[in-house]
């Protein structure tokens, strides 16, 4: 018994259709498996780094470092109050201060400008946004 023509372009069709299959699944599994292993990757390269950046922007190391015994913030506040001082110095002063957030003297200081009504507006807006950043880094947002 001989297999019909139609017969055998069913049963290519078929065989193709299960090759095809079978490569999908296969695509399908290697894809799966190069996402695992992107993922791998990034928990266990990226994630630990985002973590430690982000511990260290809060300040818990830096606060406890020697490095942050010297006085840096005194030198920029006297920048920042002196209104003899070139605006700029004084505007990145303002900008700057935001760094030692965890020190009560940069935030009177920051007060302390925003408050004068002879100050510069531009160096109000500054000590402002400075003052902001403050609180923020203060509240953990």
């Amino acid at each position: 018994m001989t297999l019909s023509t139609y017969t055998r372009l069913e049963a290519a069709a078929i065989v193709l259709s299960i090759g095809l299959a079978l490569a999908s699944a296969s695509a399908c599994i290697w894809l799966a498996k190069s996402v695992f292993w992107e993922l791998v990757f990034l928990v266990g390269s990226v994630v630990p780094y985002l973590l430690i950046v982000n511990f260290l922007m809060k300040g818990y190391v830096w606060r406890n470092l020697a490095v942050n015994k010297v006085d840096q913030p005194a030198g920029l506040i006297s920048v920042l109050l002196d209104r003899s001082r070139d605006f700029g110095d004084r505007h990145d002063a303002a900008s700057d201060l935001v760094f030692y957030w965890y020190a009560p003297e940069v935030t009177d200081a920051l007060m302390k400008v925003r408050e004068d009504p002879a100050e510069d507006p531009d160096i109000i807006e500054e000590a402002q946004h400075s003052l902001s950043d403050i609180r923020r880094r203060q509240s953990g947002i």
